[in-house]
């Protein structure tokens, strides 16, 4: 499978913070760069000073798509906002990121189409989200459409690896047959489909916590502790969630 041209491009650009040309000078996309930093600097300080209902009613105009910012303005407005634990402005804050970025994320999601392209974006928000709540946005919130190009190579490069390795026949051996490692339980694509579609219609902080509970088999309190949130919290998105996928939000466990 041949990888497609951007991914060749990406790989040989450096840092963009860094890339410098052989004789020592800055370059055109150091120098461009260095402008979108600036850019950057002067909108998240600009948003910084907002009073907090100006500034709420800012990102929702931009979930409505009436208003335009950047990027890296907003990772850098929810890491603001989760060191704050303040969980109604970060979640505001990623979704207008979503709202934001879904363009380019689709765009990047080489060789996909339809509700793979879908299921692509939905991944690198998940990880855009770990990243806040772990501190690894330095790329993200410096050159966004870098960050993401990136990750998109990382899960292209995961299909072809998987796509080759299920052509490899793989041979019993003296110390075990393959098919011995087979999972007995395996959902069946259309479930994964259908659970997909329906995981797509929630925000997407939402998605995270239904699918770290009813999918990874997380307890509640441990999705809590990890997005930084409490019990009761994670109840109420749970059943928001369950409201929206059909389910009655009725579950028996309460740690």
């Amino acid at each position: 499978m041949e990888e497609p041209r951007e991914l060749e491009e990406a790989d040989e650009a450096t840092d963009p913070e860094t890339d410098q040309a052989a004789s020592g000078m800055p370059n055109r996309r150091i120098l461009a760069t260095r402008k979108h930093l600036a850019e950057v600097d002067f909108e998240t300080e600009f948003l910084g000073k907002l009073p907090p209902t100006e500034l709420r009613s800012a990102l929702r105009e931009v979930v409505a798509g009436s208003r335009a910012v950047l990027p890296e303005s907003l990772v850098r407005l929810a890491v603001t906002a989760h060191h704050a634990r303040d969980r109604r402005l970060l979640s505001l804050s990623f979704e207008a990121l979503t709202k934001t970025v879904t363009p380019l994320l689709a765009n990047q999601a080489w060789d996909l189409n339809g509700e793979d392209i879908r299921d692509q974006v939905q991944e690198v928000l998940e990880r855009l989200f770990e990243d806040i709540r772990e501190g690894k946005t330095g790329m993200a919130g410096r050159v966004f459409a870098a960050w993401a190009k990136r990750r998109s190579i990382d899960l292209y490069r995961k299909r072809v690896a998987r796509f080759e390795g299920a052509f490899a026949r793989k041979e019993p051996t003296p110390d075990g047959d393959p098919l011995d490692d087979v999972s007995d339980r395996i959902p069946s694509q259309e479930a994964r489909v259908m659970l997909g579609r329906h995981i797509r219609k929630l925000p997407t902080i939402h998605a995270l916590a239904f699918i770290r509970v009813h999918v990874f088999g997380m307890t509640r309190a441990e999705v809590a502790k990890q997005m930084d949130v409490d019990v009761r919290t994670l109840h109420d998105w749970l059943k928001k969630s369950a409201e929206v996928l059909g389910r009655d939000g009725e579950d028996d466990e309460t740690d």
